[in-house]
């Protein structure tokens, strides 16, 4: 069933009526825009729920630089509105830097429809979230005015707040937190919790295999260890999103440590805070071939890559 609208900004005209043909399929409105120019105008007349954005525009220019700026511009209009990039050249340092920019996702040209069409639903799935999360918002309001009244509810909130010290700092009301504090339970951070992690990671890992029918899909050991190394400073909610992520990403049956791309802020106190990209890159690589026994087809398969791009990394690295 087609859903939502979306805004598709790619100064191809090819590629704009590729991407039409395929979309229509699945959102009610599909909007084609050749140059960021007209983003402010557009975002305030159409309002859509997802933008596709292109991030080079200027002809011999491939920085991604012009993407990152119309990116920060868009999220001026609309904080919330989810902001898939699009390039031709894939670059794990410049997806990275997206995403902490506010990025939803990085999709890679040329692109694989199902791919692109899973990154999308999910960037649509979060614009609805946080629509809901919205209207909460202002219901609660409502509420507020309404206290006076009798009501018969229950009430379950969530915080990452010490809403003692906001009330003291006049941050928080004083009133209201007496009337919703009957019964208070404090649940330690995920990262305090690291037992937790493989029983979190396998259940949203089958919630999102199911979801995007890969249903034989794995985590490797040493993918799960990875996860259990980091703080998740985000807590139970970014482990999940990582993991959807990691499903929807994934090309194999099982997903190992580099599927999974983490902030650096995350890496926890077991050696992962000094290693840079290229380090783990050829860890990954050692310790494939060791699993493998130097079978170099069977490591190419297992981290995904192709045997030019594996004996290419090896040389690199002179494993």
């Amino acid at each position: 069933m087609k859903k939502g609208s979306i805004l598709i900004v790619d100064d191809n005209k090819n590629v704009l009526t590729a991407l039409r043909i395929l979309l229509e399929n699945y959102f009610e409105r599909v909007t084609l825009l050749t140059s960021p120019n007209q983003l402010h105008t557009l975002v305030r007349e159409v309002s859509p729920d997802i933008v596709l954005l292109d991030m080079n525009f200027s002809s011999g220019i491939n920085t991604g630089n012009e993407g990152l700026y119309w990116l920060s511009e868009i999220k001026k209009l609309d904080a919330d509105l989810p902001v898939v990039l699009f390039t031709a050249y894939a670059d794990i340092d410049l997806a990275v830097k997206a995403l902490k920019q506010g990025a939803s996702d990085f999709v890679v040209k040329p692109w694989d429809n199902a791919k692109l069409i899973a990154t999308l639903q999910a960037a649509y799935s979060l614009r609805e979230s946080r629509k809901e999360v919205k209207q909460l918002l202002e219901k609660q309001g409502v509420i507020n005015l309404e206290l006076n009244k009798e009501l018969d509810i229950r009430l379950i909130s969530a915080t990452n707040r010490r809403l003692q010290e906001s009330v003291q700092k006049g941050e928080f009301r004083e009133d209201l937190l007496y009337r919703i504090n009957t019964i208070q339970i404090e649940v330690p951070p995920l990262r305090q919790r690291v037992e937790d992690i493989p029983l979190l990671a396998e259940f949203f890992l089958k919630k999102y295999a199911r979801k995007y029918k890969k249903e034989n899909l794995q985590l490797s050991a040493e993918a799960g260890a990875k996860l259990q190394a980091c703080r998740w400073s985000g807590n139970v909610r970014e482990l999940q999103h990582t993991l959807e992520k990691a499903v929807i990403l994934s090309e194999n049956t099982v997903l190992q440590p580099a599927d999974f791309y983490l902030q650096k802020s995350n890496s926890a106190d077991l050696g992962f805070d000094n290693l840079t990209l290229e380090d783990a890159e050829k860890i990954l690589i050692q310790n494939s071939l060791k699993r493998n026994k130097d079978n170099l087809s069977a490591v190419a398969a297992e981290l995904g890559i192709t045997r030019p791009t594996l004996y290419s990394k090896m040389k690199k690295y002179n494993v």
